[in-house]
C-alpha cells in the first residue's frame, strides 16, 4: 500500500488502516522518543499516546505542507513535551532526516500494539454509528427474521403464562397441573431469551464492516460441507460458522487453523481453536489471531495437535 493510499484510508477511518500505520512507523517514532527521554517505560507510554493524537488530529494533516514522516515526528515530539516540558527538542530532530530515522530506529514492545489498536477502536465505537448494509446478506437476512421471531415468541409465551395464572384463580381444581406447566413456559421462555441475545450477538459480528467474511470449501472427503470465518485483522477476534462436516469418529476431534505466508516461503500454522460438532446454532468464539492469510480445519486427535494432520484436511480457504 503506497504513502497516499494509506492517508486516504485513514481519513475515511478505516481501523484496519491503523495497524498498517503503527506496523509501518512505530519502530521509527519509538526510536525518536527515546532518543529524547532515554526511558523504555516513558518512551512506550508516548508512543501510545502518540498514535492515539495521530489518529484523533489527523484531519488537521495536510499533504501539502510537508512530508508525511515530518509530520509524524512533529507529533511525537509535541506529546514528549506534554509529557516533560523541560525536554528540548534538537534541531537535529526538528529537521530529520530518513537517514536519521533510520538510525534511530528501535522496535517497541509487541504489547503496545495491542494497546494503541484497543484505543483507536474505542474511538471510534464512540464516535461512529454503526452503519448497515444496502444489500444485506442471505445470512443477515435470515438473522433477522430469526429476532424478530424470538420477539414474538417472547410476547406470545408471556400472554399465554398470564392466561395460566388467571385460570389458576378459577379452577383450583387443575392448580398442580397449571403450576407444572408454568413451570415449563418459564424455562422455556429463558431459553427463548438466551437464544435472542445469541442471536443479536451474532447478527451484530457478521454485519460489522471490520470483520472479514473468509469463506472455506469443503475437499473431496467433505463436498457437502461449508464454512465461514469472520475474522477482525485489527482486535484479532475470530467466529466461525460450520455446518455439514462429517461426524468425526470415536476420539476425533476436528481444529481450526490459521496459516500465515512467511516471506522465506514458509507457511506457520497456528491453533485457531477446536470444533464441537452440534454444540449450537449459529457463529461461535474461536481464538484470538493476529495474522492469517489462509484458513483451514483438520481431523485431529480429541483435545487438538500442536501441527495439523494435512492428510485428514477437510476444508480450506482459497489462497
Amino acid at each position: 500500500m503506497t504513502e497516499e493510499e494509506l492517508i486516504e484510508r485513514i481519513r475515511s477511518r478505516n481501523t484496519v488502516a491503523a495497524g498498517i500505520l503503527y506496523d509501518r512507523y512505530a519502530a521509527l517514532l519509538y526510536g525518536v522518543v527515546f532518543h529524547l527521554v532515554e526511558s523504555e517505560k516513558t518512551a512506550q507510554e508516548i508512543l501510545e499516546e502518540t498514535f492515539v493524537k495521530i489518529w484523533s488530529s489527523f484531519p488537521a494533516y495536510n499533504v501539502v505542507t510537508g512530508k508525511f514522516s515530518d509530520w509524524l515526528v512533529k507529533v511525537a515530539g509535541e506529546m514528549v513535551l506534554n509529557k516533560i516540558p523541560s525536554v528540548e527538542i534538537p534541531i537535529e530532530i526538528k529537521n530529520i532526516t530518513d537517514e536519521k530515522l533510520s538510525e534511530l530506529r528501535r522496535n517497541p514492545a509487541p504489547e503496545l500494539r495491542t494497546a494503541v489498536m484497543e484505543r483507536i477502536q474505542s474511538i471510534e465505537n464512540v464516535n461512529s454509528f454503526p452503519k448497515g448494509k444496502e444489500n444485506p446478506s442471505e445470512k443477515s437476512h435470515l438473522l433477522r427474521y430469526s429476532i424478530y421471531g424470538c420477539i414474538a415468541l417472547m410476547f406470545i409465551s408471556l400472554v399465554f403464562n398470564y392466561a395460566l395464572f388467571s385460570k389458576l384463580k378459577t379452577v383450583k381444581s387443575e392448580r398442580d397441573e397449571l403450576l407444572s406447566k408454568n413451570g415449563e413456559i418459564t424455562s422455556e421462555l429463558k431459553d427463548t431469551k438466551s437464544k435472542y441475545i445469541k442471536i443479536w450477538n451474532d447478527f451484530k459480528v457478521v454485519t460489522n464492516p471490520d470483520y472479514l467474511n473468509i469463506k472455506l470449501k469443503g475437499m473431496k472427503t467433505s463436498l457437502e460441507a461449508t464454512a465461514e470465518v469472520f475474522w477482525n485483522p485489527v482486535t484479532g477476534n475470530s467466529y466461525l460458522d460450520v455446518k455439514n462436516l462429517p461426524p468425526p469418529a470415536s476420539g476425533k476431534q476436528y481444529q481450526l487453523w490459521a496459516m500465515q505466508k512467511a516471506k522465506n516461503g514458509s507457511m506457520p500454522l497456528v491453533n485457531a481453536g477446536m470444533i464441537e460438532i452440534g454444540s449450537e446454532e449459529g457463529i461461535y468464539p474461536m481464538k484470538n489471531i493476529s495474522k492469517a492469510d489462509i484458513w483451514g480445519i483438520t481431523l485431529e486427535k480429541k483435545g487438538g495437535s500442536d501441527l495439523p494432520n494435512l492428510s485428514e484436511l477437510y476444508m480450506k480457504s482459497e489462497d
